[in-house]
């Protein structure tokens, strides 16, 4: 598992959502999968594919300032949440499914 240098990754892609990336709903969710990938989410009950951005790690840090710092620190298999803008980010392992079933 390991974190990325933000300075040599700043033009990563990420995946994010239209809501999101037009700052019409909050990043609640950072996930950082085991393949390397970032995902910043709100709070959805169901991803529409139509509705996925494909965008720059720079461009979310611009929307959200406090990303900088969870990314950073942030591993794969690992994901960040929080339960609204300005509360604390909490780090937790991402459940494999076959783990929970």
């Amino acid at each position: 598992m390991s974190v990325i240098n933000i300075q040599q990754n700043k033009n990563l892609a990420v995946i994010t959502l239209r809501e999101v990336f037009k700052n019409d709903v909050p990043i609640l969710y950072v996930f950082h999968d085991l393949d390397g990938d970032f995902q910043f989410m709100p709070e959805v009950e169901e991803l529409k594919m139509k509705d996925a951005y494909v965008v720059s790690l720079s461009q979310m840090f611009n929307l959200d300032n406090t990303l900088i710092k969870i990314v950073s620190i942030l591993e794969s298999g690992y994901r960040a949440e929080r339960k609204f803008v300005g509360s604390e980010w909490t780090i937790s392992k991402i459940e494999d499914e076959e783990e929970s079933n």
